[in-house]
């Protein structure tokens, strides 16, 4: 609900913004310099009130606002590079060094680096996931082109559909024997930390 209203109002001040702009510019060019300043005031409104939307979103989410640490991982990185699908488009998208991973006793875990993850990002962009350990299917290493090492891992959602995140970590090795140990403690482990 609150994402749909912060969407909604950017919607409505962006309308506004133009129609005044466009009204100064063609009819009354006398008001040209205030349509400017304020069509400015707007869009700072705009950026700071969906922040704060995204603020208050994530936190009733149980979503994590600040990066989160974790007691006892058996992996963690942060400021890592990856993708998966953006929800929006239905089609691939990646993060640059502004995205965490996890691996818990019970679950896998990636999300976005604040700021990163403010203005509802994660969410258009499919950068967020919390997929159980019966939820992996498959992980895989491959190459990218600049010989750098990126880990896939397809999972099942909770409609059973097929999905599937890559991710380039420092220590490739490393995060895939954690999700290798995940899988094989899977539920029988202790539950992960809650946000």
């Amino acid at each position: 609900m609150i994402r749909k209203t912060a969407v909604a109002a950017g919607s409505v001040v962006w309308l506004l913004t133009t129609a005044l702009l466009v009204y100064a510019l063609f009819f009354r060019r006398d008001l040209f310099p205030l349509a400017v300043v304020l069509g400015i005031s707007f869009g700072l409104l705009w950026v700071v009130g969906h922040v704060v939307a995204s603020v208050i979103y994530r936190r009733r989410a149980g979503k994590f606002v600040l990066s989160p640490r974790f007691a006892d991982p058996l992996f963690h990185e942060r400021w890592i590079s990856g993708g998966g699908e953006a929800k929006m488009w239905s089609r691939r998208v990646g993060a640059s060094h502004c995205l965490w991973a996890a691996v818990l006793s019970d679950r896998f875990r990636v999300g976005a680096m604040f700021p990163f993850n403010l203005m509802f990002m994660p969410e258009r962009l499919g950068l967020e996931y919390d997929i159980l350990a019966e939820q992996i299917t498959s992980v895989s290493q491959n190459q990218l082109r600049s010989g750098r090492v990126f880990v896939s891992v397809r999972f099942r959602d909770e409609a059973a559909e097929e999905k599937q995140v890559d991710l380039v970590v420092r220590d490739a090795q490393g995060f895939v024997a954690a999700l290798r140990q995940m899988s094989e403690t899977g539920s029988t482990g202790t539950p992960s930390q809650a946000p």
